[in-house]
């Protein structure tokens, strides 16, 4: 598995991928996205790591969300700045978060 460094090396764009998972571990101290670049190849897998956080926002913006959907469409992204500078946003039209974050780290697969 390789780090990136920045999230112009995935190619990532506005509804360009799809998160298909969230994991918190210790209480949301730490958060990963796990998402697809293209839903037509399995192989472009990778995840967002947000270490340390400090704060967490969620809002539910689609209330009739249920088992179906197995996927969030990303329609706008700003990953801010690590050490708690300034906290990243991710809109994926069922939901938005806002993330206040010590280190982020992206892993990918491929």
């Amino acid at each position: 598995m390789q780090t990136i460094d920045t999230i112009a090396s995935l190619r990532l764009e506005q509804g360009g991928w799809l998160i298909t998972s969230i994991e918190s571990n210790l209480w949301g101290k730490d958060l990963t996205f796990h998402a697809l670049y293209d839903i037509t190849q399995p192989e472009t897998h990778f995840r967002l790591k947000f270490r340390n956080c400090r704060k967490l926002n969620w809002e539910l913006i689609d209330w009739d969300v249920d088992e179906r959907d197995t996927t969030a469409d990303v329609m706008g992204m700003d990953l801010g700045e690590d050490q708690h500078r300034k906290a990243a946003v991710i809109n994926a039209g069922i939901f938005e978060v806002i993330i206040t974050y010590g280190e982020l780290v992206i892993q990918k697969e491929w």
